[in-house]
Parts: C-alpha cells; structure tokens; sequence
C-alpha cells in the first residue's frame, strides 16, 4: 500500500502533459490483469467518465506504472496489480488531490 501512495503522490506532479501518454498503457494493464482486471478498469472508468481531466491522468499515470509494484506480506510478495481494489485507489488519488490544495508546499505545482 505504501508504494500506492507514493505512487499517487508521484502522479500528481508528472502526469500533467497535454496528452495523456499513459492511458493506453493503463488500460492495456487492465484489460491483461488475470485477477483484478474488473477493478482496475472500474477505477479507470470513474475518471475517465467523472469529467476531471487531471485525475483521470492520474489515474493512468498510476495503474499504467502499477505492475511490479508489491508489497510483502508473510515473507511473500503481494502485487498491487493482482490486489489493489477501486474503492481503495479512488480514496487515496482524491486524498493526494485534497493534499495538494491543502498544502501551502503543493498547491503551487501545475499539470500543465
């Protein structure tokens, strides 16, 4: 979970581009994950259809750079890709974004 959080930290700085470079990677890794595809593209698609640009970003940001990504749990790793629900992933992406504008130190970064 700790490598989500940097991970939605991360993208509220990077992914501001014009284009949105990580949206078919994103969903390229939705649609191949083996167990959590479904939540994966639900969290896609509540950006994607919310009408907030710069989170949909975001998101694509984090789920296109999710695989490889783990956690340890009873000395094994734990994928975020294979693990991670939506509910939690909206939580923590509108959490970073809520950060940012509270922030004297983040509210001044852009995406553009």
């Amino acid at each position: 979970m700790k490598n989500i959080v940097m991970m939605l930290l991360l993208a509220a700085f990077v992914c501001g581009c014009a284009s949105n470079r990580y949206e078919d990677g994103a969903w390229e890794v939705a649609e191949t994950s083996a167990t959590n595809g479904d939540e994966l593209s639900r969290f896609l698609k509540h950006y994607r259809d919310g009408g907030d640009r710069e989170k949909y970003k975001a998101a694509c940001f984090l789920v296109c750079n999710m695989p490889g990504k783990y956690s340890v749990a009873e000395g094994r790793p734990v994928y975020d890709v294979d693990v991670v629900k939506a509910d939690s992933l909206v939580r923590s992406l509108e959490a970073s974004f809520a950060l940012r504008e509270s922030s004297p130190y983040l509210k001044d970064y852009s995406f553009g």
